[in-house]
């Protein structure tokens, strides 16, 4: 048995291990798989134990419960509220920039709004360095 078998797998083998793995339940055979990744855990499982602390919390039927119930399982907590979208408020303008000139990209204009996050991209060769060198 290993823990975690496709933390150094890319998604191409992980899918060939999860093959190999369903013709072995469907010839009868018992699967132990263990996993900190909830997907895997939710897709592949007809029962689920939940570790806490190293202990024995409980062993359920996946028909019988939900993502909720086994994070609330592993982790002694309600999650379910935890992370409510907020009520956002108008974004606050701050300084525009007009008219930014480089070699490459002439005239760029924006506008930043307080907490919030701009990111210039860019391939290589498109202005992006010239823009605003680092």
């Amino acid at each position: 048995m290993k823990d975690e078998p496709t933390v150094a797998l890319t998604g191409a083998e992980a899918e060939r291990l999860f093959a190999a793995l369903e013709t072995l339940r469907a010839a009868g055979r018992a699967i132990l798989y263990v996993s900190h990744r909830m997907d895997a855990v939710l897709r592949r499982s007809e029962r689920v134990t939940v570790l806490r602390d190293s202990a024995h919390g409980s062993t359920l039927a996946m028909a019988d419960t939900s993502r909720d119930q086994i994070i609330r399982g592993m982790s002694g907590r309600d999650y379910s509220n935890l992370f409510q979208p907020a009520e956002t408020a108008p974004p606050i303008p701050l300084p525009e920039v007009r008219n930014l000139s480089s070699a490459i990209r002439p005239d760029v204009s924006f506008q930043v709004h307080a907490a919030k996050i701009l990111r210039l991209a860019g391939l290589s060769g498109s202005g992006r360095n010239s823009l605003l060198p680092v």
